[in-house]
């Protein structure tokens, strides 16, 4: 496998690029979000369906909000420049602003479950699959990786390092 390191610059283009991926479904979801209250059958879910609702609208606020960040700290605070601090910063709220995304749309396939199988049990299921499934695609699958990429650059020192000192005696 061929990696090749970025400059800040591309690295901040690819933070941006990738926050343009994700915000219009956010987005999309925070729109449907809001018009289910105001649908005729949101009357019919009871208050703590409802609360669980809130709590998912809010959670994807949260998201919003993290996902959009680094535009605006870039635009405000390094306008002309690019610097490590901004890239890591800017990369920590993207992963963080997945967090409330999930949850969020965990609670919310909860309530769209429970509303349409009538099952209490059933909306539980589903919010545990959605949590589930996502953390292990958003978090679990990449930490599994960066741990398998780190141990082969350190057995890869290492069999330099072993190669440098025969050589050298």
């Amino acid at each position: 496998m061929r990696t090749e390191k970025l400059a800040l610059k591309g690295m901040m283009r690819n933070i941006l690029e990738e926050s343009r991926m994700v915000l219009p479904g956010v987005q999309a979801l925070f729109g449907f979000q809001l018009i289910a209250v105001f649908n005729s059958g949101f009357g019919e879910l009871d208050v703590f369906d409802k609360e669980v609702h809130l709590i998912a609208l809010l959670l994807n606020i949260l998201a919003i909000g993290c996902l959009m960040a680094p535009a605006s700290y870039h635009r405000q605070v390094e306008r002309d420049s690019v610097s490590d601090h901004l890239v890591n910063f800017s990369s920590q709220l993207l992963c963080i602003g997945l967090i409330p995304l999930v949850m969020s749309l965990s609670l919310d396939a909860y309530v769209v479950c429970k509303a349409i199988t009538d099952s209490t049990h059933h909306g539980i299921v589903a919010g545990l699959f959605s949590f589930s499934f996502l953390t292990l695609l958003w978090y679990a699958v990449p930490q599994i990786e960066r741990k398998k990429r780190k141990a082969r650059q350190e057995e890869n020192h290492k069999v330099l390092s072993d190669i440098f000192e025969v050589q050298s005696n």
